[in-house]
């Protein structure tokens, strides 16, 4: 047996472990729609509860990929809505704040970067929260 498979935990334990130390804290998730932030998403709001966690869901629209990105916005403010989470959306009008000679990707990673940092600046017992997938 591997050391991974002696060692594995289920996803919400592994969670409640890390945010043990963050109890009353209020948490801003990244919640692009996928399978990863959905995933991290629905634990933290399981968890909520018995941390006390202050939780909102933040999705930043890109303004990149026309209707697309505007489903998944919707996506994203539908669910929020129905499992009761506060929600936040960020538009970042990518392709007007791009800077010259800066790809589309590095624009988009530098708008939100700038809404996680203007999320916490100047909080106490705040904390932005991303899930990303390994592949």
């Amino acid at each position: 047996m591997s050391v991974r498979k002696q060692t594995a935990r289920p996803p919400e334990a592994a969670v409640r472990a890390l945010l043990a130390p963050y109890r009353g804290w209020t948490l801003y998730a990244g919640f692009s729609g996928g399978a990863d932030s959905l995933a991290l998403l629905t634990i933290l709001y399981r968890l909520s509860g018995e941390l006390d966690l202050k939780l909102t869901a933040v999705h930043c629209e890109h303004g990149i990929r026309g209707a697309a990105s505007l489903a998944d916005a919707a996506f994203c403010r539908e669910f929020c809505a129905k499992q009761h989470i506060a929600y936040l959306e960020k538009r970042l009008a990518v392709p007007e704040k791009r800077r010259p000679r800066e790809s589309v990707e590095a624009a988009a990673r530098r708008l939100r970067q700038a809404v996680w940092r203007e999320l916490a600046a100047d909080r106490e017992r705040t904390a932005v929260v991303l899930a990303h997938h390994a592949g």
